[in-house]
């Protein structure tokens, strides 16, 4: 008897992939639909590099490098739980803007991107600092972003 232990994202989701190019298992899309550079940025990308600036964490290198500069502070408050999570949203369709990839109109794809995001990262954050605490929030509109965000912060109550 076979058993089989699901991953993360469930084969399901590609019968609503817009292309129609559905396969029977991941691997089987992939193998005919993604070259090797794309594998390897997606790895890369799903497995950051994280940028510390004042004692904040950051997924991206060029929001570091200019809090480098300026005063670690938002629009919305400037204590360390606003601020990480403000500069570490991410727009989860808005993120695809090189891409004329129509699954980004359809809200549970740009979920499931998220809970991906959120998983990796979260494995990526427990890694790398296994003595602090990570939380995540996948929620509409946040710092009045426009759609489906995704955001993490230090839970410094835990770490």
């Amino acid at each position: 008897m076979m058993r089989t232990y699901h991953g993360n994202v469930k084969v399901d989701v590609m019968l609503k992939f817009p292309s129609g190019t559905a396969a029977a298992t991941f691997p089987e899309w992939v193998a005919n639909h993604v070259g090797l550079e794309q594998i390897l940025g997606l790895a890369g990308y799903l497995d950051p590099e994280f940028y510390e600036v004042g004692g904040h964490l950051f997924w991206d290198r060029y929001v570091a490098e200019r809090l480098q500069e300026v005063s670690l502070s938002t629009p919305f408050g400037d204590d360390p739980v606003t601020v990480e999570r403000y500069f570490n949203t991410i727009n989860l369709a808005e993120f695809f803007l090189c891409a004329a990839d129509e699954a980004v109109h359809h809200e549970e794809l740009i979920k499931a991107f998220g809970q991906v995001l959120e998983h990796f990262w979260g494995t990526a954050l427990r890694a790398r600092f296994p003595e602090r605490s990570y939380r995540f929030e996948i929620a509409p509109d946040l710092f009045k972003e426009e759609g489906l965000c995704l955001t993490f912060w230090q839970d410094r109550d835990r770490s």
